[in-house]
């Protein structure tokens, strides 16, 4: 059995691939969504950094997910400004 990190995860979570992104590009059919990771550093065409691909039942979870870790995050650091050093 897998142990669990101070921040959650467990080995085997850890040990999944991790890539650096800056930008979100999300697309979406009826059967599903697509979001696209990606790493824009300036040059002419962000480079995708990850792909995921989920059904639509899914979104409203991710959401809530993220609206939590957004929140916890803001509680324990401040409130995020907007990017670019502003705020």
């Amino acid at each position: 059995m897998a142990q669990t990190t101070e921040h959650g995860r467990n080995e085997t979570q850890d040990a999944a691939p991790r890539a650096y992104v800056n930008a979100l590009a999300v697309e979406f059919t009826l059967a599903e969504f697509t979001l696209d990771f990606l790493q824009a550093f300036g040059g002419p065409v962000p480079v995708a950094g990850a792909r995921l691909v989920t059904a639509p039942a899914n979104m409203p979870l991710f959401r809530d997910a993220l609206a939590a870790a957004i929140a916890d995050y803001e509680r324990r650091y401040g409130a995020l400004g907007p990017q670019g050093g502003e705020g």
